[in-house]
């Protein structure tokens, strides 16, 4: 009895990260990240370095919340709510202004250093993520409430892994989808690329206020 409902714990922790990664403020954080890819191998590389970001702030907090015997701070939650708007602002206007270069003075040297610039971002954005909103409380009570530490940390894996492999399928999906459409329809792609930074920047502005 008692291997069974670690079993379903287990899988609940799967599931529970499965969903947790389609929360639209992190679709449309990698959705803009990985937009200006041009290749599954970059695009499924943003999406990868996001989740293991989320994945491993989630297990530091289950250890310290577990092995410690400690609560969680609700204002980490906080500032880490509005470092999300923050970034979802940044990564829409970066969207934007990559697109307004494009359009006005085709400076490809110009977007090539930039995306140089933000290349390890997609980490940092993923580790605000675990921290905000409601991943750390959806991971953790459950699995705390059994108060075994090695059970804790097994279920935070189970969760941290299904957001990877969630994020992996909607990469490959969304950079097969914008390849497609770039490669047939450019002023679309343009269009779609305006949209998802106008989006990710509301969303931001919701997030702060």
């Amino acid at each position: 009895m008692f291997e069974n409902s670690i079993i379903t714990l287990f899988l609940s922790g799967l599931g529970l990260g499965l969903l947790h990664a389609f929360d639209s403020d992190h679709l449309l954080a990698v959705s803009n990240l990985i937009v200006q890819k041009q290749s599954y191998k970059k695009a499924l590389g943003y999406s990868l370095h996001w989740a293991i970001g989320h994945g491993l702030v989630l297990i530091l907090i289950g250890l310290y919340a577990s092995f410690l015997g400690l609560n969680i701070p609700l204002i980490l939650s906080h500032w880490a709510e509005y470092l999300v708007g923050i970034m979802l602002i940044g990564l829409g206007s970066w969207t934007l202004y990559i697109l307004y270069t494009e359009l006005e003075f085709n400076a490809k040297n110009e977007i090539t250093n930039h995306q140089q610039v933000v290349k390890r971002s997609p980490l940092l954005v993923g580790v605000v993520h675990g921290t905000a909103g409601s991943a750390p409380i959806l991971a953790l009570i459950p699995a705390i409430q059994l108060q075994q530490p090695v059970i804790t940390l097994s279920y935070m894996l189970f969760f941290a892994f299904g957001v990877l492999l969630s994020m992996s399928v909607f990469a490959i999906a969304f950079s097969q989808s914008h390849r497609q459409m770039a490669k047939h329809n450019l002023k679309g792609f343009r269009f779609f690329r305006l949209l998802l930074g106008i989006l990710a920047i509301g969303l931001g502005c919701f997030w702060l206020v």
